[in-house]
């Protein structure tokens, strides 16, 4: 993930968004028809015993292609898919206009002394985000899958509580973290 640190206004680009639908019927409803189907495929591809990391990708490059000529994406996140284009392919997050970029790292091979490794150097990520933060953007990993949504528990106590009320089931193998499950 990286933080662009460009803010965006939600509600102007959804609003835009409604405005295209309006004088570009047969053309906005296509592009987000394209949009739904990228969605449908990539959860099909999620779904499945697969090897997806490619396919995922392209699904990836063409879906933001397409929330740009919707004006949902700005050049700051580009700039950011131009930057790690190398390592993997990148997509805006939430509403676009800014924000956040995700880029799924590709899936290579390379060798490590004398075992092949499968993935992306160490060294070329850490290469991407120094470029990155050279470049006025915070970038930090995340990994998908996991124990789900998490909350310290060294927040405010009113906080912890709503939280606990709010779910099925907590797991506290962390001592720091209490985890929606």
């Amino acid at each position: 993930m990286t933080d662009t640190n460009h803010p965006r206004r939600t509600a102007i680009l959804v609003a835009h968004v409604a405005d295209l639908l309006v004088t570009l019927p047969g053309v906005t409803a296509h592009i987000l028809t394209a949009i739904d189907g990228i969605a449908a495929e990539a959860k099909r591809l999620l779904e499945s015993n697969e090897n997806i990391t490619e396919q995922l990708g392209q699904l990836i490059s063409i879906n933001q292609g397409l929330l740009n000529s919707v004006g949902v994406g700005h050049e700051k996140l580009d700039t950011v898919a131009r930057i790690a284009k190398d390592i993997g392919w990148t997509k805006l997050t939430g509403a676009g206009g800014g924000g956040c970029a995700l880029t799924l790292l590709k899936e290579g091979t390379f060798l490590l002394g004398t075992k092949l490794i499968v993935g992306v150097q160490d060294s070329a990520v850490k290469d991407v985000e120094q470029k990155l933060r050279d470049a006025g953007f915070k970038p930090f990993e995340v990994e998908l899958g996991g124990k789900g949504v998490g909350i310290l528990e060294n927040v405010d106590e009113a906080m912890i509580e709503g939280f606990k009320a709010s779910v099925s089931g907590i797991a506290t193998e962390d001592k720091a973290w209490l985890y929606w499950e």
